[in-house]
């Protein structure tokens, strides 16, 4: 072996001791570190490869190319000597082959230089030794790589494009003839799929699938021989679907509003690409929705890219992807937003110092809702309660009280989940209200009969300040035994006295918005007769 230091300048470089490693067909060899190797000949290292490395205190150079041993005959390379006291001629020069023996080019004698061919199996001399005839023979082992050859369903096919229908088996073989038995390898892409176990000159592969679409590349290898190849174009054609194992997705959380979109990229499978307009979207929307079709990295896998718009809460729900009117895929979009405002909001006094507050409960934006009331102090708007949510479409009724009657009230009611409150709040203003006071009845109650007596109601507001009172107007409701007058709703009451009615008791009730006041006490009628014929008796 030959190498030097490269770590001395040239003149010293000599003088430096490197120690080495020598290794057989890449094993290392035990206890050879010295510059040369030493080892006897024989036939069966013909095939080994030695190579060495050298060492520079602890730095170890790069590994020489291997060399191969090439067992000679003795003596003369392809003249076999016979060594015997009288002189013997090889007259005749023979080679065997697949075909049997045959005669070899010679001179003299000598075997001439041969054109190797793959079939011979050995040289034989045939010499004469007096009357005896004398044979001498050595094999041959003729080494050689043949070009590699691809088998489409057991046929000999070479042709640069295989095409064929999925779940239709297409039975690949690569084939590689040669000696020693060549490393067969059959690549699909960038990966090796198959390969030979010697002695086995084939590597084989099924494709069926969609995913088998690729470029195959059928190799042989053999130590001393440049590697061959041969390629093929393999595609399968497919019906569009799902790729499962893409980023797939099923479900989409959104909000709502003008240009708020939903943008889906959905992987699937289809060889040749799938066409756009063979695209249909079914779901709760009004809009046409449309979808473009990109290739990803390879020609079988696509992209199909769609736009949902969600104007509005209705648009959230089931959507189904169609091509050609069968269904292919399906997605849910959920509503990720703000809760919708409540609705129909309603507020007023009912009762003496009471608000009752009623509205309807809308789209809760996806998630679980709440209402905040708050109501107007001197400075700020102060939380008064928190109402739990009754479902889309439920009716909500607050009661607030009891509060100073004759002030004007503001409310604020917001609808709200955990993302946010409804971008916009409900303000109502209520006046609160109480029943007028309790009425009093006044007019003469000593009436001559066969005449009109007027009865009058005396009540006021309570609502309204002191000062304004008095221009409210009432409405009132005549009682006489107990009994309600119908019809009579005034202020007063106009009765024609009789001697009957002096057992008759007359109360009333004056009302506001819906307020009624407490009943006034009764007052009885006593009627008078005239020339003394009847008298008060009350």
């Amino acid at each position: 072996m030959s190498s030097q230091s490269t770590s001395a300048p040239d003149y010293y470089s000599k003088l430096v001791t490197l120690s080495y490693t020598w290794f057989v067909n890449e094993t290392k060899m035990d206890r050879e570190t010295s510059d040369t190797l030493r080892f006897k000949v024989t036939k069966d290292l013909k095939y080994n490869n030695y190579s060495c490395t050298a060492t520079d205190e602890g730095l170890e150079s790069e590994r020489s190319d291997p060399v191969q041993i090439n067992p000679l005959w003795k003596g003369r390379p392809l003249v076999p000597l016979f060594v015997q006291r009288t002189t013997i001629h090889c007259v005749i020069w023979r080679v065997t082959t697949s075909d049997g023996f045959s005669d070899a080019r010679s001179e003299m004698g000598t075997l001439l230089q041969q054109t190797v061919q793959r079939d011979m199996r050995l040289f034989r001399c045939i010499a004469d030794r007096g009357n005896k005839t004398l044979k001498q023979e050595f094999q041959l082992d003729v080494q050689y790589l043949e070009e590699p050859t691809l088998y489409k369903n057991s046929s000999r096919n070479s042709k640069p494009m295989w095409t064929t229908n999925e779940n239709e088996s297409l039975r690949v073989a690569c084939f590689v003839d040669g000696n020693p038995t060549p490393t067969v390898r059959l690549i699909k892409g960038q990966d090796e799929i198959a390969t030979n176990r010697s002695p086995s000159k084939w590597a084989n592969y099924t494709a069926k699938l969609c995913v088998d679409t690729d470029k195959y590349i059928c190799e042989g290898n053999s130590s001393g021989f440049s590697s061959s190849s041969q390629m093929v174009n393999i595609n399968i054609t497919c019906k569009l679907r799902i790729d499962n194992n893409g980023p797939l997705q099923t479900d989409y959380s959104s909000t709502s509003g003008n240009n708020v979109k939903v943008v889906l990229a959905i992987p699937v499978f289809a060889n040749p690409p799938p066409q756009a307009s063979g695209i249909t979207w079914i779901g709760p929307t009004d809009h046409l929705i449309t979808s473009t079709v990109s290739q990803r990295d390879v020609v079988y896998k696509h992209w199909i890219n769609t736009s949902v718009p969600i104007n509005n809460h209705s648009n959230f729900g089931y959507y189904v992807m169609k091509y050609k009117n069968e269904i292919i895929h399906n997605i849910t979009i959920n509503a990720q937003d703000r809760p919708q405002q409540p609705l129909n909001c309603m507020a007023y006094s009912y009762a003496s110092g009471y608000v009752n507050m009623t509205w309807i409960s809308g789209f809760n934006g996806g998630s679980e809702q709440f209402f905040i009331v708050r109501m107007r102090d001197d400075t700020d708007w102060k939380i008064i309660a928190y109402l739990t949510d009754p479902g889309k479409g439920g009716t909500v009724k607050f009661d607030h009280g009891p509060l100073t009657p004759g002030q004007d009230i503001w409310y604020r009611l917001e609808s709200c989940n955990i993302i946010n409150c409804s971008i916009q709040s409900v303000d109502m203003a209520v006046n609160v209200k109480d029943k007028p006071s309790k009425p009093k009845v006044t007019g003469d109650l000593n009436v001559d009969v066969k005449r009109n007596i007027t009865l009058t109601c005396c009540s006021q507001s309570t609502s309204a300040p002191v000062y304004y009172a008095r221009l409210v107007t009432l409405s009132y409701t005549w009682f006489v035994n107990d009994t309600k007058i119908s019809g009579d709703t005034k202020e007063t009451l106009i009765l024609y006295v009789t001697r009957d009615l002096k057992y008759n008791r007359y109360s009333c009730t004056a009302t506001e918005h819906d307020l009624e006041s407490d009943r006034s006490d009764p007052v009885q009628i006593n009627p008078q007769c005239k020339y003394g014929r009847c008298y008060s008796t009350s």
